[in-house]
């Protein structure tokens, strides 16, 4: 059984442990430009409480949302690149300090995480062309790849929170066009028991990477815990060699009237390692397993002490 360990939410920790203001346009470039130490110590908390993969703070990053929010485009690659090199830094520091390996995934958000308006939890894009998506995707991956060699510090590339069965088509393209030199993890965004946002079979569309061996990991992420069973179950029976990928969100529920989070929705740290007890028992043979929006390190030290017994 291999079980890996990834990092939890970089925006919740950021505001939860660091008491960082992430209210603005594209938070993630104003901290990568303001207060890139921070970044860095959400980095190293995931690593002392067990992650065994983290991920780059660039999530967001793309030229049309750097533009959008005042950045040139040569801010915008300097601000792209300094998220893995805050990544690898922290990385390197950590394993001079305990002889652990650790990998970087390269965050890659869907095309709706640059609009703003949460079209990456509803797939809702307009008219966009499938060939736009992929050119979406292919101009980001050029900042960190040259003729398919990685930046300094990549070791994976993560496309998250995929919304729609047309972006998992714009990233199967581009993949089977482009020869990356690095495993790409593709984790998809769900809303029902067995459909991604915008509707389709979660099934469907991880089936599409059967065919790309360099695909290593397929799953979800940004998913209501009560619907990761079912899931897992439709995403097992689609997959081909493929290792699971899980990391849901911490559980909260948003309250559209009073405009505020539901508290009695929130999993502690407790509840949401002690959830992963059954995912493991049942698709645990190999599986990265970690936590998205509203998790902090603490969810990792508990998923971490589940594996440790």
């Amino acid at each position: 059984m291999t079980i890996t360990i990834l990092d939890g939410g970089m925006a919740t920790t950021l505001e939860r442990t660091f008491h960082k203001d992430l209210s603005g346009y594209l938070w993630s470039a104003a901290c990568l430009k303001d207060c890139p130490a921070a970044i860095k110590a959400v980095h190293t908390a995931h690593l002392d409480a067990g992650a065994e993969i983290i991920t780059t703070c660039t999530y967001q990053a793309s030229f049309e949302g750097f533009r959008r929010a005042g950045y040139t485009d040569n801010e915008a690659v300097e601000l792209m690149l300094r998220g893995v090199e805050l990544a690898d830094e922290a990385r390197k520091e950590y394993q001079e300090n305990t002889g652990k390996s650790i990998k970087v995934a390269l965050s890659l958000g869907c095309y709706g995480a640059i609009l703003a308006n949460g079209a990456e939890y509803s797939g809702d894009y307009g008219d966009i062309s499938l060939q736009s998506l992929v050119d979406f995707h292919r101009r980001r991956l050029d900042v960190f790849f040259n003729d398919g060699i990685p930046y300094r510090g990549i070791d994976f590339i993560l496309f998250e929170t995929v919304p729609s069965y047309l972006e998992a088509q714009a990233i199967h393209q581009l993949l089977r066009e482009t020869p990356y030199t690095v495993p790409s993890m593709v984790s998809f965004s769900c809303n029902s028991l067995h459909t991604v946002c915008h509707g389709e079979p979660i099934a469907q569309c991880v089936a599409l990477f059967n065919d790309l061996n360099h695909v290593s990991a397929v799953g979800v992420n940004c998913t209501k815990p009560r619907f990761i069973t079912s899931l897992l179950q439709d995403i097992h029976g689609a997959t081909q060699n493929k290792t699971l990928l899980v990391y849901p969100d911490g559980g909260e529920e948003w309250d559209a009237e009073a405009r505020a989070w539901k508290v009695e929705t929130k999993m502690d740290a407790q509840q949401f390692g002690s959830m992963f007890k059954s995912w493991i028992k049942q698709f645990g043979s190999d599986f990265i397993i970690g936590g998205c929006c509203g998790t902090t390190a603490h969810h990792i030290s508990s998923i971490s002490h589940l594996v440790d017994q």
